[in-house]
């Protein structure tokens, strides 16, 4: 689910928002990492918002790791196979797919609620903020499941084969093949159909899991041993978040003319907008001018924080050209930034 925070100022002289492209930087597939895994074939990978949690099948259980890779405590289920993991917030849910069952457990390995499987082989498991998700290489589907009671909500042909783990961004599903070492991006079109727009070689020879932490992918690999830390061209964006600035570029304002700016930043999950850290004009930072008019309020159609700045006046510039830039600071370490170029003439012309 995404999420939006938004800083949006209403024009008077527009009536709509420029929606600018997402601009995404760095190679898919790149490893930026990797940590030894603590013990052979490692399995299933999640992540809490802190911490790594990798299945251990040999041992029943789930490490916890930091992303440096030290062990910082774990979960032991004595006599269950775990095939996948997934955190909603607050409790885990494990798969079992030698005897067909999906668990919700706490922190301390405390069993909650058991639950049928819906297929007989289920090999990963993601949450999106409201519902459950899970892969199953039997039957090659994705399944929906109600968290309250476990019903299928719906279900998906997978468009690919051999599905060993899945996680969720946000806006896409990322599924792990370990038959043919490939990791895909994968689209829910109108909640109708499944589809693929991106792939690219695992970087091990046998991916087992899979878990996005709001910027990159970890790929567990059961074969190297190893947990990679993996680009996939979020890093400089910080997922899907963009930054929107309007008036857009290389629009004409007499200087007498009033208008009202507006910078919007649009959040990815699991992403949270800190601050607008700086507003220059000209590179000169003029934070003052826009921090007087700011208007606190709220999006109806989204979950996000407004900011209008109303009836500024183009007399603050002098006539000729001159550059807008914002910059945003969201959680994940991440510094959104985007200028505008605007052309200014004077009453007289």
């Amino acid at each position: 689910m995404v999420k939006t925070g938004t800083l949006f100022i209403l024009s008077s002289l527009w009536l709509f928002t420029l929606m600018l492209p997402v601009t995404l930087y760095g190679a898919v597939g790149d490893v930026i990492d990797s940590i030894d895994a603590e013990v052979s074939s490692p399995g299933g990978l999640e992540f809490d918002g802190g911490y790594l949690w990798n299945i251990v099948r040999d041992y029943n259980g789930i490490l916890r790791l930091d992303t440096s890779g030290n062990v910082i405590g774990g979960i032991y289920l004595e006599g269950y196979y775990i095939s996948a993991v997934a955190y909603d917030g607050s409790y885990f849910w494990i798969a079992n797919d030698l005897a067909n069952k999906i668990s919700k457990i706490d922190s301390g390995g405390n069993l909650i609620s058991t639950h049928n499987s819906p297929a007989g082989d289920p090999t990963g498991l993601a949450f999106d903020g409201a519902y459950l998700w899970v892969t199953d290489s039997g039957s090659d589907k994705l399944y929906k499941m109600d968290t309250s009671d476990m019903s299928i909500a719906k279900s998906f042909s997978l468009p690919v084969s051999n599905s060993s783990d899945l996680t969720y961004d946000g806006t896409y599903f990322w599924i792990t093949d370990d038959v043919d070492n490939k990791i895909y991006k994968v689209r829910n079109q109108g909640n109708l159909f499944l589809d693929v727009i991106d792939s690219f070689d695992s970087p091990g020879s046998s991916p087992s899991g899979v878990t996005f932490e709001g910027t990159y992918l970890w790929i567990a690999d059961s074969n190297d041993n190893k947990i990679y830390k993996t680009d996939i061209g979020y890093a400089e964006t910080g997922g899907n978040s963009r930054l929107i600035i309007f008036p857009p570029s290389n629009t004409v304002m007499i200087q007498s003319q009033e208008f009202d700016f507006v910078v919007s930043v649009e959040l990815d999950s699991f992403v949270t907008l800190e601050e607008l850290t700086a507003v220059s004009i000209d590179g000169v930072s003029r934070t003052d001018v826009f921090s007087r008019c700011a208007i606190v309020g709220s999006l109806t159609d989204s979950n996000g924080v407004t900011y209008r700045c109303p009836n500024l006046n183009a007399g603050i510039f002098s006539p000729g050209y001159h550059v807008i830039s914002v910059e945003a600071r969201l959680s994940n370490g991440v510094t959104l930034t985007k200028s505008v170029s605007l052309e200014i003439i004077s009453n007289s012309e």
